[in-house]
């Protein structure tokens, strides 16, 4: 049986592959998962592969307070992973971007080319 949470954070990943198609990106791969850790989406347009973090937004612990540079840098870590399992696309230009979906109305905020210094 599958949780309630992952079935909200299904819900998440799909709301926000649907922003990204409505923006006439692809979607090469969901959930892509090493023993680094996961990336939710990794999205394509033109030139440009985008490896997408996706949080739902819960009243209680705030999205913005549970993504740090390190969920970033395992981000990052997987990236290179993924680049060098797909070769075809290691000449892209790269992007990481944060998608913060509203638990209740799904709506999207959109935060294209987050990096933590």
């Amino acid at each position: 049986m599958v949780s309630n949470s992952r079935k909200l954070g299904d819900k998440g990943e799909d709301t926000a592959a649907d922003f990204y198609i409505s923006k006439n990106y692809s979607v090469l791969t969901r959930n892509f998962v090493t023993k680094i850790g996961e990336i939710d989406l990794i999205c394509m347009k033109n030139d440009e592969i985008v490896f997408v973090e996706v949080k739902i937004e819960n009243p209680d612990f705030p999205a913005l307070e549970r993504v740090n540079r390190r969920k970033f840098e395992k981000i990052k870590k997987n990236a290179q992973v993924y680049l060098k399992m797909y070769t075809q696309y290691d000449r892209l230009n790269i992007r990481f971007d944060l998608i913060i979906v509203d638990k209740f109305t799904f709506e999207c905020d959109y935060y294209p080319g987050v990096y933590f210094d």
